[in-house]
């Protein structure tokens, strides 16, 4: 009887096995080969886990440098459908809206390499592997503006990028009560620092002027919390005048 060279290999890796004469032997061998073959199987579908209606089958990083990684994942598509989906993920980053006694903003021009063109943005950048997010936010407003603050307020977390595809989480902060030093621009930058009024800031949003995401979300939540924290203030002050009418 011919068993084949698959057989014959398999039978190489055996020899633990006590070999019975043919043809007990080939089944044996071919018992094996499938008890193996229904193994593998098994841990495939046990590695399987679901991300909302999708089944991931299978994932395989395909570049991943420092700052990013792009995953290509096997997948069960909500239709039933095998397919292939990509994703991107992005370190995370901080932005941070500097903002004046005189309710003035602080901007940056700079080229933005991958639109090919000058961007106004607010100061940030990616968070380092070590840092919170508060800590890289003072970082980044230092070396981008040579601000420092005394009073910071998070306001949140933005996907910043987000489209099914791109995973972007950025950290949203004010700094106020601001000093001055030195900028320390990486290689990288070449930034120049604008300061315009907030009102004026929320126009260039609402007329497309500024089209960064996590800036245009801090300009426009910089206006709502300072017109209710001054209108809160407001109402202190016209509640004791009332009281002291009485």
């Amino acid at each position: 009887m011919v068993y084949g060279n698959s057989l014959l290999n398999y039978q190489r890796k055996l020899s633990w096995v006590r070999i019975p004469p043919p043809p007990q032997r080939f089944f044996q061998i071919r018992n094996l080969m499938k008890r193996d073959k229904d193994l593998t199987y098994c841990a495939k579908v046990s590695s399987m886990y679901k991300k909302g209606a999708w089944t991931i089958k299978e994932s395989k990083t395909v570049y991943e440098n420092p700052w990013m990684k792009v995953v290509e994942d096997s997948v069960i598509r909500p239709d039933g459908k095998d397919g292939i989906h990509a994703t991107v993920d992005i370190a995370p980053g901080v932005s941070i809206l500097p903002i004046t006694e005189n309710n003035e903003v602080i901007l940056l021009k700079n080229f933005q390499y991958a639109l090919g063109k000058q961007s106004i943005t607010s100061a940030g950048g990616s968070m380092e592997k070590s840092e919170t997010p508060d800590i890289a936010a003072v970082r980044e407003l230092k070396e981008e503006t040579g601000l420092s603050a005394s009073k910071w307020t998070p306001i949140g977390m933005v996907d910043a990028l987000t489209s099914g595809i791109i995973a972007s989480p950025n950290y949203l902060f004010f700094a106020q009560n601001l000093t001055e030093s030195e900028m320390r621009l990486d290689g990288t930058e070449n930034i120049e620092l604008f300061k315009i009024p907030l009102q004026e800031a929320v126009k260039k949003v609402m007329d497309g002027e500024i089209t960064h995401p996590a800036t245009a979300l801090l300009i426009l939540k910089a206006d709502f919390v300072l017109n209710e924290s001054n209108a809160a203030q407001n109402n202190v002050y016209v509640k004791e005048n009332a009281g002291e009418s009485d």
